[in-house]
């Protein structure tokens, strides 16, 4: 893999961080860091993060054909909103974020 290309991966794979600074990106970006360090050091290599790009793509590639159609794609961020909006009301709190951290991100 060219070196753009794998910082391009990363960056991906942290997306989700930039999807939490609206509402505390400090303690919104907690459990998916922890989620990303499989080796638990307290930061998130490289190699790390393509493997949580990985699995969050075989996610969202629901008929396993190994592409993520615009139709999966919003799904996928359907199903992240709907895990996070705790109380249903299609809007995510710092309060539903920061209790995202308690709930259900253990490794």
């Amino acid at each position: 893999m060219h070196r753009t290309s794998r910082i391009q991966t990363a960056a991906a794979a942290l997306g989700l961080v930039a999807f939490a600074g609206v509402a505390g990106a400090q303690e919104a970006s907690r459990p998916l860091l922890q989620q990303l360090d499989s080796d638990g050091d307290g930061a998130v290599a490289l190699a790390e993060a393509e493997g949580g790009l990985r699995q969050q793509f075989r996610q969202a590639d629901r008929d396993g054909d190994g592409q993520v159609t615009e139709a999966e794609f919003v799904d996928a961020r359907m199903a992240l909103l709907s895990t996070l909006d705790t109380d249903g009301d299609g809007r995510i709190t710092r309060m539903e974020l920061v209790s995202r951290r308690f709930v259900g991100h253990g490794r």
